[in-house]
């Protein structure tokens, strides 16, 4: 599949999806990198430290989503 072109448009909710997706994947294989010796540990985690950061910026431009105002 080619990978779309950037895309301004993308909705905050678009992008935040996306890091998850990249998260969900790196929690699933980094520890078997790790493990294989194809990965250091630290640079692991640091990686996946930065996604979080990634995605928790995104989510405080964002605001509270419509399920979370739906709790309020």
């Amino acid at each position: 599949m080619m990978p779309q072109p950037f895309n301004e448009n993308w909705s905050l909710d678009d992008q935040i999806a996306e890091v998850e997706r990249e998260l969900a994947f790196r929690g699933m294989l980094y520890p078997k990198w790790v493990k294989e010796g194809r990965m250091k540990e630290e640079v692991a985690k640091r990686r996946i430290g930065q996604m979080i950061a990634v995605r928790q910026t995104l989510v405080k431009l964002r605001g509270p989503s419509k399920q979370e105002e739906l709790k309020l």
